[in-house]
Parts: structure tokens; C-alpha cells; sequence
């Protein structure tokens, strides 16, 4: 490993961060997860969202007629490639989004989290 490093000991010595150096030229280059592996992990994210969005629906009281419909209107819009942008959209707004055919226009929504955090109050003992 040492064989490998581009500078003389006395260079490496006078180097800030040497370490740096040594994690960036002795890490093996290789890839995690083969084709196969990400193409089943898109396909069990895009069943997670279609379960959640399902119960979504349910809480709403939508008709199942309905809800076979938003299915179909799933599958037209949501596929592998774009499931990421999409997945961590709140589900109300993805489902108003679609059904109005806005998707693009919701694709880079950010959730804001509110600047002022509830406190509890204190209660006072009498």
C-alpha cells in the first residue's frame, strides 16, 4: 500500500493531511449493486408507493371503481426511471397532481418544515 503513495516519505511527512491521501488512493473501486439488484429495488419502491397511495385513497373513501382507475393512471405515469422523483412527495399533493395531470410542474416540490416548533405548554399546579 505504501509502494503506491506518489510521494517520498519526507513530502508525505510535510503534507497536511496525509491520511486524506491514503483513503482516497487505497479504496477499491467497484460497483455495489448489479442492474438486476436496482431494477428489483425500483420495482419494491414503486409497490411501497402504490400501497401507500392505496391506503390513502381508502382513507378517503374513494370507490374501488375509482381507485382501479388511479391504478391505471399510476402505471401510465410512474415507471423505474422516474419513481425517485416522486416517491418522497407528500401523498395528497402526488394524487391531486395526477389526477390534474401536473406532475412535471410537482416534480421539484420540497416540504418545508414550519420555522416556529409547538412548544407544550407549561401547566401550573394550583
Amino acid at each position: 500500500m505504501l509502494s503506491q503513495l506518489k510521494y517520498s516519505n519526507r513530502e508525505w511527512q510535510s503534507k497536511p493531511f496525509p491520511n486524506l491521501l491514503i483513503m482516497a488512493t487505497s479504496a477499491p473501486r467497484y460497483h455495489i449493486f448489479t442492474e438486476k439488484e436496482l431494477k428489483k429495488d425500483l420495482k419494491e419502491l414503486i409497490e411501497l408507493h402504490k400501497r401507500c397511495i392505496k391506503s390513502y385513497l381508502v382513507s378517503k373513501d374513494v370507490r374501488f371503481k375509482t381507485r382501479k382507475k388511479f391504478e391505471r393512471l399510476y402505471d401510465y405515469y410512474i415507471n423505474n426511471s422516474n419513481i425517485r422523483d416522486f416517491f418522497f412527495l407528500p401523498i395528497a399533493i402526488f394524487v391531486q397532481a395526477a389526477v390534474k395531470d401536473q406532475l412535471e410542474q410537482v416534480r421539484p416540490y420540497v416540504h418545508r418544515e414550519s420555522k416556529t416548533k409547538k412548544r407544550k405548554g407549561r401547566v401550573r399546579k394550583r
